[in-house]
């Protein structure tokens, strides 16, 4: 029962002191979270902070309440010189020694006592047991016979002692807590003026961009507005000398007509010569500091008839532009549920900057085209617009481009060619992500040369050490070298041990790179040596030899053709031998189209 009351007592201390705290919260400054220093009052939701505090906040950030993001200026703020009092009386509270003192005070009644011994107090710790017990229990009782026993108040000290740095860590840590989300809301507010700060910066420089945009627009007009006035004024010229001529003719007598008839002819020869129609054009486009301008190529599909027959998608070239590929894809007869019924057009992205990992896309803006063929209207040109996020090997574009049946009445498949015209043209959005592209394709550019260097690198490596080994280990070109040095000539010597050190390279780059077994080995070297026979009865040409065909990665085999040709080109200037075909260069299976069509 005595514990129960304990416990209640100490449940009761803590809630007062949680009180306290809430209360002391209230009458702290919000925004620098210390002791409220000529405090001052929003009107609006009555929030109380420092002077100096709000004072900075609203010449430095914006005219805001920092609580409830109300409009605030200095003059609305309340003055309440009573906080000042109100939280010294708090700090004095706060300061009074009895306050969170272990043991009890003096005037407060003793209630443990011992649940055996009712009158006697508890004053033993039995540490066997885990209790508390009265020097009674602890004496006579059977029950803590042989039991190690310790003064209550000692062990009660050391439990206090326990407690209190353990709720000193705890405190410690709760501020941390304090100041980890303080730094968060100032980390919030700086993104907060960074963001308008930026967009302060957007502003200012679009219209900036407005303006010189005017002077681009003052510039057209002064050129028009030129020519319209010099035209207007042989207009008038022109006009006077046709009333001249007219009232001539109508009122004039015959005779005098004919008198100065060749003057009126003259007359009008000047004013046609005067008059000139050579209109310097005026560009209808203004140059964006902001949109790039679009890259686009021009689609010729011809034998359109046939191609509707087959019914197969068809591709354009590619459009490389900032490092992308793009390329059209069009369906003559349609495409799906409109097979038969309308042209279905579709712009692809090859390659570009996309990351598989994030499965990222990138928000391209794009045009189709179909140009109109009876005449140079391109105001008859049918135009589609739109932007995509577009991943790579995805197409975006237009199942019902145009109805099939009315290509040729509308004027967009020539009946005589069986031909349609189409451009495609495609953009990023800003120069920002335009920049982005090309930084992409620099990099990717960048790999490239070095793999191709290591690989070369690694080549001349090969080719060092075959020099190294090949005068001691092939005592059959030395053989044939002797025969046809007996023939007598030099020159054919020269080519023949060219020749066969070039197939010798080819060999050994082969058995490295595909890393065939012994049993292949030797049939290349029975073909080798086949091929050394035909050299020899042909002479030394060795023009009609194939070469052995290379597989593997197609940049090192390229990088390793280019090496070799070049090392044997450079081995004896004498010699003049053609370099064998250049490998063949896999392509890859174009990707099926996404469902995004």
């Amino acid at each position: 029962m005595a514990r129960k009351m304990s416990l209640s007592k100490s449940n009761a201390n803590s809630h007062k002191d949680n009180q306290m705290e809430s209360i002391q919260e209230i009458f702290r400054c919000f925004i620098c979270m210390e002791n409220l220093r000529d405090a001052r009052m929003c009107p609006r939701c009555s929030k109380l902070c420092c002077k100096q505090c709000i004072q900075r906040w609203l010449s430095e950030t914006r005219p805001q309440c920092p609580h409830c993001r109300a409009a605030l200026h200095i003059h609305d703020l309340v003055n309440c010189r009573w906080a000042e009092e109100v939280t010294q009386q708090l700090d004095n509270l706060q300061s009074n020694p009895a306050k969170g003192k272990c043991t009890p005070s003096d005037d407060e009644p003793e209630t443990e006592k011992c649940e055996t011994h009712v009158k006697e107090e508890l004053s033993v710790y039995c540490e066997t047991c885990k209790c508390c017990i009265c020097h009674e229990c602890a004496l006579w009782s059977t029950k803590h016979s042989n039991h190690v026993f310790k003064p209550l108040e000692e062990i009660y000290l050391q439990h206090c002692h326990q407690i209190r740095e353990h709720v000193g860590r705890l405190r410690k840590r709760f501020m941390e807590l304090i100041g980890a989300v303080q730094e968060i809301e100032k980390n919030i507010e700086t993104v907060r003026g960074a963001k308008d700060q930026k967009v302060r910066e957007i502003r200012q420089a679009v219209e900036l961009m407005i303006a010189r945009l005017d002077n681009q627009l003052k510039m057209k007009l002064t050129i028009l507005v030129g020519q319209k006035g010099q035209f207007s004024r042989q207009a008038e010229e022109l006009e006077g000398i046709l009333h001249s001529i007219e009232s001539t003719i109508t009122s004039g007598p015959k005779s005098e007509l004919i008198l100065h008839s060749s003057k009126l002819v003259k007359l009008i020869q000047d004013g046609i010569n005067r008059s000139t129609f050579i209109v310097p054009g005026v560009s209808g486009e203004f140059q964006s500091e902001l949109v790039p301008p679009y890259d686009g190529a021009t689609f010729v599909v011809n034998n359109y008839s046939h191609l509707r027959e087959l019914a197969d998608p068809f591709y354009s070239d590619p459009l490389h532009a900032n490092g992308l590929t793009w390329r059209l894809k069009i369906y003559p007869d349609g495409n799906g549920a409109v097979r038969g019924t309308f042209l279905s057009v579709f712009l692809e992205l090859t390659s570009g900057p996309a990351d598989s990992a994030k499965s990222s896309s990138y928000r391209y803006e794009y045009r189709i085209e179909m140009v109109y063929q009876h005449a140079n209207e391109p105001s008859k040109n049918m135009i589609r617009e739109f932007a995509s996020d577009f991943e790579i090997n995805e197409c975006w574009g237009y199942n019902r481009f145009f109805r099939i049946d009315l290509l040729e009445s509308e004027g967009y498949l020539d009946p005589i060619t069986d031909t349609i015209r189409l451009k495609f043209d495609a953009r990023s959005p800003t120069y920002f992500l335009k920049c982005k592209d090309q930084q992409w394709y620099i990099s990717e550019l960048e790999r490239k040369t070095t793999q191709q260097a290591q690989a070369i690198l690694d080549l001349s490596q090969r080719v060092e050490k075959m020099e190294a080994e090949m005068p001691l280990g092939d005592g059959n070109l030395a053989n044939n070298a002797d025969l046809n040095i007996t023939a007598g000539s030099e020159e054919s010597t020269g080519k023949q041990s060219h020749n066969r050190s070039r197939l010798q390279m080819i060999e050994l780059l082969d058995l490295n790179d595909n890393n065939d077994t012994e049993e292949t080995a030797s049939e290349e070297n029975s073909d080798e040596s086949e091929m050394e026979d035909q050299e020899n009865e042909a002479g030394g040409d060795t023009s009609e030899v194939e070469v052995v065909e290379f597989t593997g990665d197609d940049i090192n085999l390229n990088d390793a053709y280019e090496g070799y040709v070049n090392y044997f080109a450079l081995m004896d200037e004498l010699t003049t031998t053609t370099p064998p075909p250049r490998p063949p260069t896999r392509q890859s299976t174009p990707q099926p189209p996404s469902g995004s069509q």
